[in-house]
């Protein structure tokens, strides 16, 4: 435990030097709904984010908890004008089912978005290129809600930086 206290204070404070500034996000795409993690500099974009698939759940016999996805980004982004920029960077996605199956799922990420600096206040609308044969899955899932869940290439939301 000391370890892992050591290893996120350090952490924060290499960020501190790198002039990062964390943010907290909420994205919604056509099957799941992201929470997300992250920080951001000039030029880069690194977020965590878990997704629960709200939407998809309804046309599934499955819970909405029942096939979460893990995912990360980490975008290289340029500004076009004051407030608009555009981000681009690989992707990686993990969903699964509880002792039925695991799912793989790597890409390029392309993300626009509108940032207000003054109050560091960002809307993204994020376009995925999910390539089939980058594509792993690992036993047999229930329905496909696992697939389209980490498939997903369109998402739009909000992110807060502090």
């Amino acid at each position: 435990m000391k370890r892992l206290v050591a290893v996120v204070l350090l952490a924060s404070a290499l960020l501190s030097i790198l002039g990062a500034a964390p943010y907290l996000g909420v994205a919604q795409s056509v099957t799941s709904t992201s929470v997300e993690v992250g920080y951001l500099t000039n030029s880069i974009d690194q977020n965590l984010s878990l997704s629960m698939p709200l939407l998809g759940s309804l046309e599934s016999s499955q819970g909405w908890y029942a096939t979460p996805v893990a995912s990360m980004n980490i975008l290289y982004k340029g500004k076009v004008g004051p407030t608009f920029a555009i981000g681009v960077g690989p992707t990686l996605r993990m969903g699964w089912e509880f002792e039925k199956a695991l799912g793989l799922q790597a890409g390029l990420l392309v993300q626009l978005s509108l940032e207000a600096p003054a109050v560091m206040d960002i809307l993204f609308l994020e376009l995925a290129y999910l390539p089939q044969w980058f594509a792993w899955m690992g036993g047999t899932p229930s329905s496909g809600l696992l697939k389209k869940s980490i498939t997903d290439f369109v998402r739009f939301g909000y992110r807060h930086a502090f």
